[in-house]
């Protein structure tokens, strides 16, 4: 192919000599830009993603009967997975790191009933804005040490019988995350009890300042998606820095938090997915886990839910497509 273009741009060359320069130059560029990004995709090209349909516990009420009705519908469709995500929070009286025993109850209930229809599902552990997570008066070694034993906990007593297929240790932890040596301990640490995608998530931001990837399973991008009016302009700044880093590693890259809200839901879908490297591997993009119902169904909600966007829903079935089956 490109001894063909080389050809036809030396045929322009000596052919068409009288034309404008200007003419002849814009043919050059366009052709050696071809050449330049060979490896940019559009989001046309970027399909079969796998989808998951997130959902937060802990912060408001769960009907675990109607998560479980949904996430049923939902895999029998082929339409995506279950994401679920547990809260962490400081203990207001030690100020050490908890999973939100909330969380965990509902957790638990839902992840029994995703074992009886044997449908797989991700765990993301999250923190809520509203409520620090770390304070300046506990020392870093602490901190970790608390961490890694609420991690430990929660893999022996309720990951080990019905593991998740993807397990999100933090998002955007921002405060810590330069903790290089603490976050590899701790990594390793859990490896010893959970053996699936182990993986981190932050936004795009600063993947470039985080130096444990290479500890990891997968390379989480937590995307809220930029700017309002600007996703588009920061979907083509940063995807393809994250892109290179991905690759510098060999790790798949997992999206998390792709919040899908108020108006233009598709192009806002479709600013998370396009300007990757072609060459990096796109594991899942979990789809509106701000709230304990997932947005596939949510016919009430215009801001958060798109039951009623169908063209955002075939094009999420074209997304969430298996190769093979194609």
């Amino acid at each position: 192919m490109k001894i063909l273009v080389y050809y036809l741009v030396y045929y322009f060359q000596i052919t068409f000599i009288k034309v404008s320069n200007f003419y002849y130059w814009s043919l050059v560029f366009c052709l050696s830009a071809y050449f330049y990004f060979p490896s940019c995709s559009s989001h046309k090209e970027r399909l079969s993603i796998p989808v998951w349909w997130g959902v937060r516990l802990g912060r408001t009420y769960a009907s675990i009967e109607k998560l479980t009705a949904e996430y049923t519908e939902i895999y029998k469709q082929r339409k995506g997975l279950p994401a679920i995500e547990l809260l962490v929070q400081a203990d207001t009286t030690t100020q050490l790191p908890k999973i939100n025993r909330l969380s965990l109850v509902y957790f638990s209930h839902l992840q029994k009933k995703l074992q009886e229809k044997q449908i797989p599902y991700t765990l993301i552990l999250s923190h809520d804005a509203a409520h620090p997570l770390f304070s300046h008066s506990i020392q870093m070694q602490n901190w970790f040490y608390e961490y890694e034993q609420e991690l430990k906990q929660l893999c022996q007593e309720r990951l080990k019988e019905y593991p998740p297929e993807n397990f999100i240790i933090g998002t955007h932890f921002w405060k810590i995350e330069k903790e290089e040596r603490h976050w590899e301990n701790l990594i390793n640490s859990i490896k010893l009890y959970y053996k699936g995608n182990l993986g981190y998530a932050t936004v795009p931001e600063t993947v470039g300042t985080i130096r444990f990837w290479g500890k990891l399973d997968l390379i989480g991008i937590h995307h809220p998606g930029g700017i309002k009016g600007e996703e588009k302009k920061f979907a083509r700044k940063w995807h393809p820095i994250v892109s290179q880093i991905a690759l510098r590693h060999q790790k798949p890259v997992f999206i998390t938090q792709a919040n899908l809200i108020g108006e233009n839901k598709l192009q806002q879908l479709q600013n998370r997915i396009r300007f990757w490297d072609k060459e990096v591997r796109i594991k899942g993009i979990v789809i509106n886990n701000i709230f304990a119902q997932t947005a596939l169904n949510d016919t009430l909600s215009q801001y958060f839910g798109i039951a009623n966007d169908q063209q955002l829903q075939n094009y999420l079935l074209e997304l969430n497509a298996v190769k093979e089956g194609k």
